[in-house]
């Protein structure tokens, strides 16, 4: 591997490219510039270094990119960082690493020449990625909402992808969404090329520019170049969507929407409600039926003529709908069945073999708070020899019924940092509720800056298992998070590593 060394520029903060700062000084910079990073076809190792005087980690990076280091601590001299790459037979990549430090993030951009190609055709900055056609947006980046906003670059083109709503057809002024959060766009571009064919609910992607607009303090995309366009308004096919995409979506009694996965759990085999989950997530189906019967139609309970059982994989169209804040696929009907997952009666997520290690609150802990009196907000404890990181919105401490204990929790935006393992990800969650628990909790896992993943949706049982496959990265961290106004209890936590 060749070693290319990017020379250590310390000069005062605010004339350091590709940083981020605060008026109170919060920094976190890189010495890359804004040029950000080029690797040529054959691959190699790349050298940069960061500064941060808070404890920063890796948010997001491309799977052919492989950092030694991904998180570190707050430090007034800077860290060195190799980044690594493979060689390239296929065509021009580009990605990008999204470092924060929870109270400002940087982005640094990153791309591989392809085989056959020049060092010009990967330039991130230009529109659609080099050559002299600005409408050609083939090797633009793409990011998600929330990474878009972090990188708050000016100057570069990204592409994003969402769900539109509040467009204004006069100027072409839209909101646009994903699983990560929502931004305005402002300034199309090319709205000649698609007026009378935007309409709200539907998945657009496009290409621009990040602006902040102070005077209303608000995220916008400007120069945009809206690339592709899908929205049925219920008369032709379906938008398909993930299931985050799907969440993302407003509520609508005209749009269609459908939905791809795997059934996880059937809450009723009689009306036809289940949870159906993707690699994005899980949706909650109300009451599927064999053909489409419309909006507002009643139940004829044909979900049992369909003979489906949990791990099979089908297709559903129905419209977007939230009951009690969860969200819904309403009025659904029954498209195919593609496949079926062997679950040998596992728990949902298919977590196989023995966790990496299990956290048992059933029996008293010492040295932690046993009375809701004695709860605490925050704390640090070591457990299976690793940290664990306690904050709640309002306390936590070990309950008791009869002589059994269980964690309690609470309330929104409480969570349970879980440990991060050397050269490891976390790929599964299982835990159990606890006897007397709420049933109108909602829990999730999220990173550590609060970016949900997802995984769940809908209210927890009391006494009941739950096991949760995560598309964990190698060295990030999570939490399992309490997303609505109640109190989680846990009887123990198993955690998967691999």
């Amino acid at each position: 591997m060749r070693l290319k060394r990017i020379l250590i520029l310390l000069f005062a903060i605010e004339v350091l490219p590709c940083c981020s700062w605060q008026q109170d000084g919060t920094y976190l910079f890189l010495s890359t510039g804004d040029a950000g990073l080029s690797f040529d076809k054959q691959g190699g190792i790349q050298q940069l270094s960061l500064s941060s005087q808070r404890d920063w980690e890796v948010v997001e990076q491309p799977d052919w990119l492989v950092l030694d280091l991904v998180r570190g601590r707050g430090s007034s001299k800077p860290q060195l960082i190799s980044l690594q790459v493979n060689p390239n037979q296929g065509k021009t990549r580009s990605g990008q690493v999204l470092f924060s430090n929870h109270s400002v993030s940087t982005l640094l951009s990153v791309t591989q020449q392809g085989a056959g190609e020049s060092e010009q055709e990967t330039d991130p900055d230009h529109p659609g990625g080099g050559g002299d056609d600005p409408a050609d947006f083939s090797h633009t980046p793409e990011l998600t909402v929330a990474a878009f906003i972090a990188a708050a670059k000016t100057d570069s083109y990204y592409k994003l992808t969402g769900i539109v709503s509040s467009f204004n057809p006069e100027t072409f002024e839209m909101s646009l969404s994903d699983h990560s959060g929502s931004i305005s766009v402002y300034q199309v571009s090319n709205r000649e090329d698609w007026v009378g064919r935007i309409k709200n609910n539907g998945l657009v992607t496009l290409a621009g520019r990040y602006h902040y607009y102070a005077g209303k303090r608000k995220n916008e995309v400007v120069d945009a170049h809206i690339l592709a366009f899908s929205l049925s308004g219920g008369q032709e096919e379906p938008i398909a969507v993930t299931v985050a995409q799907f969440k993302a979506a407003s509520v609508s009694e005209e749009q269609l929407y459908r939905l791809s996965g795997r059934i996880s759990s059937i809450e009723n085999a009689v009306y036809g409600n289940f949870d159906l989950t993707d690699d994005t997530g899980t949706a909650y189906i109300y009451g599927l039926t064999s053909t489409n019967l419309g909006y507002g139609a009643n139940n004829d309970k044909s979900f049992a003529s369909l003979r489906l059982t949990v791990g099979d994989e089908i297709v559903v169209v129905g419209y977007r709908s939230s009951y009690n804040g969860q969200t819904e696929l309403r009025y659904p009907y029954f498209v195919e069945k593609t496949g079926h997952t062997d679950t040998d009666d596992d728990p949902p997520g298919d977590l196989d073999g023995d966790p990496t290690f299990t956290i048992d609150f059933r029996t008293k802990f010492s040295g932690f708070p046993l009375t809701n009196t004695a709860g605490l907000s925050e704390g640090t404890y070591i457990w299976s020899g690793y940290p664990f990181i306690l904050k709640a919105a309002d306390k936590f401490y070990q309950g008791q019924v009869a002589n059994v204990y269980y964690l309690l929790i609470g309330k929104q935006n409480s969570y349970i940092q879980l440990p991060v393992m050397a050269g490891k990800a976390l790929m599964g969650i299982k835990f159990l509720t606890a006897p007397q628990a709420s049933e109108n909790v909602v829990i999730d896992v999220a990173r550590t800056d609060g970016t949900r993943l997802m995984i769940n949706d809908g209210k927890l049982k009391k006494d009941t298992e739950y096991a949760w496959a995560i598309p964990g990265e190698t060295g990030m961290a999570y939490e399992l998070l309490v997303v609505s106004n109640h109190n989680a209890q846990f009887q123990y936590i198993s955690l998967y590593y691999e």
